[in-house]
């Protein structure tokens, strides 16, 4: 009796084998193929002359260095767009910056007509202090 009901009890588990490890790997191919978008979407933006630039003004400015302190990092995860149509372009992003004094998020709006991007928008808003600095206007 024993092994009657030891034998269907693996028929059972064996029956769930199969399927589990087609879910297995369709889960894995699913997160596979997201992360991929989600690396293709982010390497745009962080290889875009905008995000570039903007970088370079935070860490060459004199005010966000005494804030943040330096070195000044960017977060792993800009959020935003770049738009083109013919031969005008549009960014808008938030990039999250760091360094050893605190944190903060780098406001970034540029356009580019012909060849030339040009900063509409280019803000750091402090977490800690709520304050903002407007990197427009700093000498």
């Amino acid at each position: 009796m024993e092994n009657v009901e030891t034998k269907e009890s693996h028929k059972r588990r064996r029956r769930w084998i199969l399927p589990l490890v087609c879910l297995a790997v369709f889960a894995i191919l699913l997160v596979g193929c997201c992360g991929g978008i989600f690396r293709i979407l982010t390497g745009t933006i962080r290889s875009s002359e905008p995000y570039r630039g903007a970088l370079a003004r935070v860490r060459g400015s004199p005010t966000v260095r005494e804030i943040l302190g330096t070195p000044i990092r960017a977060g792993f995860l800009a959020r935003g767009s770049i738009r083109t149509r013919g031969k005008r372009s549009r960014a808008t992003f938030d990039i999250p910056i760091s360094g050893p004094r605190g944190r903060a998020m780098l406001h970034v709006v540029a356009e580019r007509s012909g060849k030339v991007w040009t900063f509409k928008t280019l803000a750091v808003e402090v977490e800690r202090t709520g304050d903002w600095i407007d990197l427009l206007v700093e000498p």
